[in-house]
């Protein structure tokens, strides 16, 4: 009972308040985040914290943080400049500039949002779809020699620019067009979690749009990625 009448009361008021705090400093509009590894162990830490200090249960302080709402910070957003037809081809729609050690360590979410369409006509629908778009992590190594280390990039998609050999890995499917389909359609998504956990300091983002066999179009209308940081909740509290 009596910890009933804390969790009533005084609990609830110093979440509050923390939150409060917490979304004044980084200045960012209340939103709730998608859910990923990240802020559940943030809620977790904050949970042990009400428990060693005012002995609420864990299990009572994870489903109220579970309901809270957290703020973002906005920090890239990526925008496809011109619209573009893909043929037999796959094209680097988005890409992110190099993401920092702190940025990938705060990360909360990553959303992508295409409007696309096929070339609009099909002869046979069971033999499949071949328009689609794919996530990548890109990265340009510091030193890349392929005459001494001839196996260095064997397991990556490699393609040349400026900065060296850019290396693509954790490649995953995101999404598909709708089937013999002439209208737009716009497709929201987030970075599978198997990108996030990837990731490392000078690492970027890539969203691939990829057309396979003669007489596939894939139409890209337009195209937004957006990179989301959440500050640390806990060392708000603590």
């Amino acid at each position: 009972m009596e910890t009933l009448s804390w969790l009533l009361n005084d609990g609830l008021s110093l979440l509050n308040a923390a939150i409060f705090q917490f979304n004044a400093y980084i200045l960012a509009p209340v939103e709730k985040l998608p859910y990923n590894h990240r802020v559940r162990q943030r809620n977790l830490d904050l949970a042990r914290i009400l428990q060693r200090r005012y002995k609420v249960p864990l299990e009572i302080s994870m489903e109220i943080l579970s309901h809270v709402p957290e703020a973002r910070l906005l920090i890239s957003e990526v925008v496809l400049p011109s619209a573009r037809v893909i043929h037999q081809a796959e094209r680097t729609i988005l890409l992110t500039p190099p993401l920092s050690r702190p940025q990938i360590i705060r990360l909360s979410g990553i959303d992508i949002s295409i409007t696309a369409h096929d070339q609009g006509h099909c002869d046979d629908p069971a033999r499949g779809n071949w328009t689609w778009f794919d996530a990548a992590i890109v990265s340009v190594p510091e030193v890349v020699n392929t005459d001494e280390n001839p196996e260095s990039t064997a397991n990556h998609d490699s393609s040349t620019s400026e900065g060296g050999i850019r290396q693509r890995r954790a490649r995953t499917k995101l999404m598909e067009n709708i089937q013999a389909r002439y209208q737009a359609t716009m497709h929201n998504t987030h970075a599978p979690i198997e990108i996030i956990q990837e990731l490392r300091a000078g690492d970027m983002i890539e969203v691939i749009a990829c057309a396979q066999y003669m007489g596939w179009l894939n139409y890209v209308d337009q195209a937004t990625m957006r990179v989301w940081n959440v500050d640390d909740l806990v060392s708000e509290v603590e």
